[in-house]
């Protein structure tokens, strides 16, 4: 029996289709698995975060509200959803345990505070907010004679606890830590801060790299807002 050419090659060609089909079931079996371990981790992620919202969303007590301010207190409700608030939940919430005088005032209130520090609450989508547990700098009062006093204080005892900081170092800190300067020039402000405490007139010290380690040691040391500094 003679086989022609055309038939041996349109036998290979066959072969090698059959080759690919076999190929695309193996993909197409992998990806249906894939798919399986998606929806199965969605559903897990939508049943915890059923069970967070739930907890996040149990009624304020007088325990909890007590001598809290409302900032204050949307840290408290974002602590219990592990650093999640969801915006229309906390409003709801502070509205039952009538937090405010003029309950229609309660949305401008509550996102007024979650977009006024953003350092604190950081949006990552529309009325979904994440607690930043990194340092945080409270915001100087308005009050300009303050405002500069709380600028002063905070690099005063950033300089003690570090002595090597640089004034670009300390500015630096700063601004990645959300202070708040009162619509004022960071740079200026700090200049003039600097000088006025005579830091200027000291040779700064020399460390292998200062401000990753200033900063690094500032973000990992215990902290708290007393004295107007995050540690």
């Amino acid at each position: 029996m003679i086989v022609s050419l055309w038939e041996i090659q349109t036998k290979e060609l066959l072969n090698l289709i059959e080759m690919e089909i076999r190929e695309v079931e193996e993909s197409l079996s992998l990806l249906k698995q894939e798919k399986w371990a998606i929806e199965e981790s969605l559903r897990i992620y939508a049943k915890r975060m059923g069970a967070e919202r739930t907890k996040a969303t149990q009624p304020l007590t007088q325990e909890d509200i007590e001598g809290k301010s409302n900032r204050e207190i949307l840290h408290l409700i974002a602590e219990r959803c592990n650093g999640m608030l969801i915006g229309k939940d906390a409003v709801k919430l502070m509205k039952n345990a009538n937090l405010f005088a003029n309950p229609d005032n309660a949305n401008s209130i509550v996102y007024n505070i979650l977009n006024g520090y953003p350092a604190e609450f950081v949006k990552i989508s529309k009325g979904v907010y994440r607690l930043n547990g990194g340092n945080k700098i409270p915001t100087p009062p308005k009050h300009k004679t303050k405002q500069v006093g709380l600028l002063r204080q905070t690099i005063r005892e950033l300089k003690e606890k570090h002595p090597e900081m640089t004034k670009k170092e300390a500015l630096d800190f700063l601004i990645s830590h959300g202070f708040n300067f009162g619509g004022k020039r960071p740079g200026p402000a700090v200049h003039m801060a600097w000088i006025s405490m005579g830091y200027h007139k000291t040779p700064p010290m020399q460390s292998p790299n200062p401000l990753s380690s200033a900063v690094e040691q500032l973000s990992l040391e215990p902290h708290s807002t007393k004295g107007g500094l995050p540690f």
